[in-house]
C-alpha cells in the first residue's frame, strides 16, 4: 500500500452491507476492514460512526460499528483550517450558495472526511463519482472527488483498495 494511510466514507460501509458483502454473506470483506485497521492503514471519522448510528438503522452495521469504534477517529482542531479552505475553494469556484451550506453545514461527514485527509495526509476511499462538468456538483450536490482533486488530496474507490491489499482474500462461508 506504499506506507499510505487511507479513511472511509459513510457510503463504503452502507452499500457493502446492502449491495455487496452483507453480513450474512461475506463476512470476509468486515474481518478485512478490522485487519487493515489493526494495522493502522485504514480508518474512518466519528461523524461517519454518527452516520452510521442514526441512518435506517439499528441493524446490523451499527452494531457492527459499535463493537469495532476503534475504527473511527476523533475529528480533531487540527483539521478545522482544511474545513475552511474547503469554503474558501467552493466559494472561489462560485458554487451555489445554498449548496455549499448544504455540504457544510449539516450532520453528513463528507466536508469532515475531506478536510480530515487533507490534514493527515490520507487517501480517501468512497463510491462517489466526480461530477460530469467542472463546477464541483452534480445536481444540487457538492461531489468529494471534486474537492478532493482540488485540494490534492487522493482519493480512489474501495475496489482500487482492495486490489492493493491483496494479501487479504476475502472468503466467502
Amino acid at each position: 500500500m506504499n506506507n499510505r494511510k487511507f479513511i472511509l466514507d459513510s457510503n463504503i460501509f452502507i452499500q457493502a452491507k446492502r449491495l455487496y458483502y452483507p453480513f450474512n454473506f461475506c463476512e470476509g470483506f468486515w474481518d478485512w476492514l478490522k485487519i487493515i485497521n489493526g494495522e493502522n492503514n485504514i480508518i474512518s471519522i466519528d461523524k461517519v460512526y454518527h452516520e452510521l448510528q442514526h441512518a435506517d438503522y439499528p441493524d446490523d452495521l451499527s452494531d457492527w460499528a459499535k463493537k469495532n469504534k476503534k475504527l473511527f477517529a476523533k475529528f480533531d482542531g487540527k483539521s478545522i483550517p482544511a474545513l475552511k479552505q474547503i469554503r474558501y475553494l467552493l466559494e472561489k469556484n462560485k458554487v451555489n450558495e445554498n449548496f455549499i451550506s448544504d455540504f457544510l453545514e449539516t450532520d453528513i461527514a463528507d466536508p469532515f472526511l475531506i478536510a480530515y485527509a487533507k490534514t493527515h495526509d490520507l487517501v480517501l476511499i468512497t463510491h462517489e463519482r466526480k461530477a460530469k462538468n467542472s463546477t464541483f456538483c452534480s445536481g444540487k450536490k457538492i461531489k468529494m472527488p471534486d474537492v478532493c482533486d482540488a485540494l490534492g488530496v487522493k482519493c480512489i474507490q474501495i475496489f482500487d483498495l482492495m486490489r492493493k491489499t491483496n494479501n487479504h482474500k476475502l472468503v466467502l462461508k
